[in-house]
C-alpha cells in the first residue's frame, strides 16, 4: 500500500505538467480530485462478484435459518 500510495502521488504532479504543456488549467487538486474520481469509477465497474442476498427459509425442526445465496 505504502508503494501504491507513493505512486499514485508522484503521478499526479507529472500529470499536471503534462496536462499545463498541452494548455489544460488544472491546479495540483484538481488532478488528484480527478484522479481518485476515475479510479473509483474503474473499481466499480470491474466488481463483477454478485450480491447475496438474504433468503429465509423454514427448517425442518420448523426454525427459520438466515441462508445466503448469490443471485
Amino acid at each position: 500500500m505504502k508503494l501504491y500510495f507513493h505512486l499514485l502521488d508522484l503521478t499526479a504532479p507529472n500529470s499536471w505538467i503534462l496536462l499545463s504543456a498541452c494548455g489544460a488549467k488544472y491546479t495540483d487538486r484538481g488532478i488528484r480530485l480527478l484522479m481518485v474520481r476515475k479510479l473509483i469509477e474503474e473499481a466499480e465497474k470491474s466488481q463483477d462478484r454478485p450480491n447475496p442476498r438474504l433468503v429465509v427459509r423454514p427448517s425442518v425442526g420448523a426454525k427459520n435459518d438466515l441462508i445466503l445465496e448469490s443471485p
